[in-house]
Protein backbone atom coordinates (compact mmCIF):
# COMPACT_ATOMS: atom_id res chain seq x y z
CA UNK A 1 0.00 0.00 0.00
CA UNK A 2 2.64 2.38 0.74
CA UNK A 3 4.28 1.89 -2.27
CA UNK A 4 1.03 3.13 -4.35
CA UNK A 5 0.63 5.75 -2.39
CA UNK A 6 4.25 6.71 -3.50
CA UNK A 7 2.99 5.89 -6.76
CA UNK A 8 0.26 7.95 -7.01
CA UNK A 9 2.28 11.17 -5.40
CA UNK A 10 4.73 10.87 -8.55
CA UNK A 11 1.98 11.32 -10.94
CA UNK A 12 0.47 13.93 -9.05
CA UNK A 13 3.60 15.37 -9.16
CA UNK A 14 4.65 15.53 -12.56
CA UNK A 15 1.18 15.57 -14.04
CA UNK A 16 -0.26 18.66 -11.84
CA UNK A 17 0.89 21.12 -14.92
CA UNK A 18 -1.26 19.67 -17.23
CA UNK A 19 -4.28 19.56 -15.36
CA UNK A 20 -7.37 20.99 -16.88
CA UNK A 21 -10.33 21.29 -14.31
CA UNK A 22 -10.07 19.12 -11.16
CA UNK A 23 -10.67 15.85 -12.76
CA UNK A 24 -7.27 14.23 -12.06
CA UNK A 25 -6.95 15.77 -8.53
CA UNK A 26 -10.66 14.13 -7.51
CA UNK A 27 -9.11 10.47 -8.76
CA UNK A 28 -6.03 11.30 -7.33
CA UNK A 29 -7.73 12.03 -3.85
CA UNK A 30 -9.97 8.87 -4.22
CA UNK A 31 -7.39 6.59 -4.75
CA UNK A 32 -5.07 8.14 -2.25
CA UNK A 33 -8.17 7.94 0.17
CA UNK A 34 -8.74 4.25 -0.63
CA UNK A 35 -5.19 3.30 -0.23
CA UNK A 36 -4.24 5.34 2.88
CA UNK A 37 -7.67 3.92 4.87
CA UNK A 38 -6.34 0.33 4.02
CA UNK A 39 -2.96 1.34 5.42
CA UNK A 40 -3.95 2.74 8.43
CA UNK A 41 -5.95 -1.14 8.69
CA UNK A 42 -2.63 -2.88 7.64
CA UNK A 43 -0.60 -0.14 10.32
CA UNK A 44 -3.67 -1.12 13.32
CA UNK A 45 -2.94 -4.85 12.63
CA UNK A 46 1.00 -4.90 12.30
CA UNK A 47 0.97 -2.49 15.70
CA UNK A 48 -1.18 -5.45 17.33
CA UNK A 49 1.23 -8.13 16.03
CA UNK A 50 4.15 -6.12 17.29
CA UNK A 51 2.40 -5.45 20.72
CA UNK A 52 3.57 -7.28 23.70
CA UNK A 53 0.29 -8.63 25.53
CA UNK A 54 1.98 -7.50 28.79
CA UNK A 55 1.85 -3.74 28.08
CA UNK A 56 -0.13 -3.82 24.59
CA UNK A 57 -2.15 -0.68 25.55
CA UNK A 58 0.59 1.72 26.08
CA UNK A 59 2.78 -0.27 22.83
CA UNK A 60 -0.05 0.03 20.72
CA UNK A 61 -0.61 3.82 21.16
CA UNK A 62 3.17 4.58 20.96
CA UNK A 63 3.12 2.40 17.81
CA UNK A 64 0.16 4.35 16.57
CA UNK A 65 1.51 7.58 17.54
CA UNK A 66 4.47 6.93 15.02
CA UNK A 67 1.77 7.46 11.33
CA UNK A 68 0.02 10.25 13.41
CA UNK A 69 2.91 12.40 14.26
CA UNK A 70 3.52 12.34 10.39
CA UNK A 71 0.28 12.63 9.29
CA UNK A 72 -0.40 16.06 11.03
CA UNK A 73 3.44 17.29 10.34
CA UNK A 74 2.25 17.02 7.06
CA UNK A 75 -0.87 18.81 7.35
CA UNK A 76 0.93 22.02 9.08
CA UNK A 77 3.36 21.94 6.64
CA UNK A 78 1.24 21.22 2.57
CA UNK A 79 0.47 25.04 3.08
CA UNK A 80 3.61 26.42 3.41
CA UNK A 81 5.27 24.03 0.74
CA UNK A 82 2.45 25.02 -1.53
CA UNK A 83 2.79 28.25 -1.10
CA UNK A 84 6.33 29.17 -1.38
CA UNK A 85 7.48 25.78 -3.72
CA UNK A 86 3.71 24.93 -5.77
CA UNK A 87 1.87 21.52 -5.84
CA UNK A 88 3.26 19.70 -7.82
CA UNK A 89 6.47 20.10 -5.47
CA UNK A 90 4.32 19.62 -2.41
CA UNK A 91 3.43 15.85 -4.27
CA UNK A 92 6.97 15.10 -4.91
CA UNK A 93 8.01 16.20 -0.99
CA UNK A 94 4.44 13.57 0.16
CA UNK A 95 5.92 10.81 -2.19
CA UNK A 96 9.34 11.37 -0.99
CA UNK A 97 8.12 10.97 3.04
CA UNK A 98 6.03 7.98 1.84
CA UNK A 99 8.98 6.64 0.84
CA UNK A 100 11.27 7.00 3.68
CA UNK A 101 8.23 6.23 6.39
CA UNK A 102 7.56 2.74 3.63
CA UNK A 103 11.54 1.99 4.38
CA UNK A 104 11.35 2.09 7.78
CA UNK A 105 8.53 -0.03 8.49
CA UNK A 106 9.94 -2.32 6.00
CA UNK A 107 13.30 -2.16 7.90
CA UNK A 108 11.40 -2.76 11.19
CA UNK A 109 9.74 -5.69 10.01
CA UNK A 110 12.88 -7.30 8.64
CA UNK A 111 14.16 -7.10 12.60
CA UNK A 112 11.50 -9.49 13.97
CA UNK A 113 11.38 -12.87 14.52
CA UNK A 114 9.25 -15.21 12.63
CA UNK A 115 7.03 -17.39 15.37
CA UNK A 116 8.15 -21.03 15.02
CA UNK A 117 5.84 -23.47 13.48
CA UNK A 118 4.94 -26.76 14.72
CA UNK A 119 4.96 -29.94 13.45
Amino acid sequence: MGAVLVLLALIGGLTYPTWQGGDVFVGLFMAQIVAITLLTILLIAWGMMLSNPAIAASQFAIIMAIPNFGRSTMSGASGQIVENFGYGTTYFVAAGLTAIALLLFLYAASGREQPEKNP
